[in-house]
Order: C-alpha cells, then structure tokens, then sequence
C-alpha cells in the first residue's frame, strides 16, 4: 500500500510529464505504479483527469471519455477551471468518436465564455454530419 506522500507525488509526477508531453512515461509510471487508491475527492479526480489524456493521445477514446465525465463529476462546484480544462478535453473526445456533445455542456453556469470555441467546432461538426448523411 502507498503511503499519502507517494500517492500525492505520484500525482506531481502525472502532471509533470502531462505538462511537457511526455505521454510515453506518465503511461509507464501509471503501469507500473500500484492500483491508486487516492486520500481525498482531489486526488481522485485529479488522476482521472492525467488519466483522460494519456488516454487520449493514445487514441483510447472511450476509456478517455469515462475518465473524463467521471472527474467532471467528482470536482467540487468550486473548481471552475479544472471543470473547464474537464469538458474542453470530454468535448473533443466526443467529436473524435463521431459524438456530438449535448448542447448543455456548452451552458453550464461560468463556462459559457470559455466553451464558445468548442461549441462552434460541434456547430460545424454537426452540419458536416447532416451534409454528408
């Protein structure tokens, strides 16, 4: 079993390697690390999310997407921007699996602003889909 401290840096170093697109070893690390089993809400959904993106890059959408929506869900109301950073990444893995995200994520209480762009990528995205049907 992992001590909190190891746990809490194990977290430092996902962020790390995610910072500097290095995918390849955040990968390495979570495989070799021990099944995580986090302290607080914040750790948990803090993993989930390094787990998204290397999930992502790896082209594991659908894994990418349940680890996404499941952090989205386990922040607190609070954590504006981590939910952002959450539903900016779910949106695009949506469009990368042929799914249009519901228009309710894009009018969520605080992200109307930030969310416009990926709305308009689903805007377009979705009149692509109804042209080419």
């Amino acid at each position: 079993m992992m001590s909190w401290g190891r746990k809490h840096f194990s977290t430092c170093y996902f962020a790390n390697y995610l910072h500097y697109n290095l995918y390849n070893q955040a990968e390495k690390l979570r495989s070799k690390a021990p099944r995580f089993e986090a302290h607080s809400n914040q750790q948990v959904f803090r993993y989930l999310f390094y787990l998204a993106k290397i999930r992502t890059i790896q082209l594991e959408y659908t894994d990418a997407k349940e680890s996404l929506l499941q952090a989205a869900r386990k922040a607190p109301v609070a954590a504006l921007g981590f939910r952002v950073q959450c539903n900016k990444w779910a949106v695009i893995v949506r469009l990368l699996l042929g799914e249009i995200p519901e228009r309710t994520v894009f009018m969520q209480k605080g992200m109307e602003k930030v969310l416009r762009p990926y709305l308009e990528l689903t805007n377009v995205s979705l009149f692509y889909q109804l042209t080419i049907v």
